[in-house]
């Protein structure tokens, strides 16, 4: 079955016989018709073939004579020749571009992911536990914020001097690739806080009683190479655990230090006034009412001084406490709850997240394909005269 376009419109060829006008060569167009077509009489017909035989000179349009004719043969046909506009897309070619534009996208989204090199990740967990004598008895000396402390701890980790035993653990001996593989380490390393460790997996994993909930520490490390992300990830945590200890250690000791010489300080400034007071006390005769006014003052700068000498000492001997707290391991530390994993399946790409990616876009691309192909064009036209062609009486 052959089909003939007219100005984007499609006509079978026909049964019966039509006789078109002559052109300007001499030639006659003829075409089948089919008498019984529906909606269509030969008249009409032969109007259309007529048309077609003018745009195939390179006539634009018909003469207006002809197309009085064809036009009032069937209007709406006529219209949609006149406009140049596009056949309507029925249901099903719509939901079958539909379908066809979210199938090629998801096919699409899922191969693409292949081209991402796969990226593995290791975690580990560490359980912040805190120290085993009541803060009552001996408060602890470090009251930063939690994440504060922890972000410290982890820029230290991160500096290149603690990285560099790492990377030359793992045999690479070239500076170049040294330094590549520590900015690499930076990038991909990730320290976060796990407010929601419950107390029973904690007791369970411990196996021992647990006063509260403590905050968990999830280290996690991504590589192209499974087996280096759990180990450099394994080390990656001893170095948080170590430099933690060494800071509060470090901390502990410079708060005594310094309660020290400010106990020291109090002391030699409280001697000086008693020495005044002393004697200024000892001059039994009668005091002018000056010298009664600097006692005074000197008895109240003293018994000021004995307050601060006292509490510093108080200070001072709970630091003393506390360091001694640490060096026994009993107060605040970090644990392993769970080593570095070794990772099976890489975490980036997800290959069925890239597919659905895909998958939406092709639907919103099909219904934009339809919407676009059933809006019509509603700018008519100018037809073109040609002064040449034939008028149909």
């Amino acid at each position: 079955m052959m089909f003939l376009r007219v100005n984007g419109l499609f006509l079978k060829h026909l049964t019966s016989r039509c006789e078109g006008p002559r052109l300007g060569n001499g030639t006659s167009i003829s075409y089948d018709l089919r008498a019984h077509a529906p909606g269509y009489d030969n008249e009409a017909l032969s109007n259309l073939i007529t048309a077609a035989g003018y745009l195939s000179t390179g006539v634009e349009c018909p003469p207006m004579e002809m197309k009085r004719r064809f036009w009032s043969s069937r209007p709406v046909i006529a219209t949609e020749v006149e406009n140049r506009t596009r056949a309507r897309v029925g249901p099903r070619r719509r939901v079958r571009v539909i379908l066809t534009s979210a199938m090629a996208a998801l096919l699409g989204g899922f191969l693409i992911s292949y081209a991402f090199p796969p990226k593995y990740t290791s975690q580990s967990l560490l359980l912040v536990r805190k120290q085993t004598v009541t803060e009552d008895i001996v408060p602890s000396l470090i009251t930063d914020d939690f994440g504060r402390h922890l972000a410290t701890i982890q820029q230290q980790v991160l500096a290149g001097s603690r990285l560099r035993p790492i990377v030359e653990h793992l045999g690479i001996t070239n500076a170049e690739e040294q330094s590549a593989l520590i900015q690499e380490i930076r990038v991909d390393t990730s320290v976060e806080v796990d407010p929601d460790l419950s107390q029973n997996d904690v007791s369970a994993a411990q196996k021992e009683p647990v006063l509260s909930n403590f905050p968990g520490i999830t280290v996690s490390y991504s590589n192209s190479n499974p087996r280096r992300a759990q180990q450099i990830c394994n080390e990656l945590t001893g170095l948080l655990m170590e430099e933690n200890l060494r800071d509060r250690e470090g901390r502990i000791e410079e708060t005594t230090d310094f309660l020290k010489r400010q106990v020291s300080d109090a002391k030699a400034n409280l001697s000086t006034l008693g020495a005044q007071l002393l004697a200024s006390g000892k001059d039994r005769a009668p005091r002018s009412p000056e010298a009664e006014a600097t006692y005074k003052v000197l008895a109240l700068d003293y018994d000021i001084d004995l307050k601060g000498y006292e509490d510093l000492r108080s200070k001072l001997a709970r630091a003393e406490l506390a360091a001694q707290l640490e060096a026994q391991q009993m107060g605040e530390q970090w644990r392993v709850l769970n080593p570095a994993s070794l990772p099976e399946d890489p975490a980036f790409p997800n290959r069925w997240l890239f597919a659905l990616g895909g998958l939406v876009a092709g639907l919103l691309l099909g219904i934009g394909r339809t919407l676009r192909a059933t809006k019509p064009k509603t700018e008519p036209r100018t037809p073109i005269l040609h002064p040449d062609a034939p008028v149909i009486p």
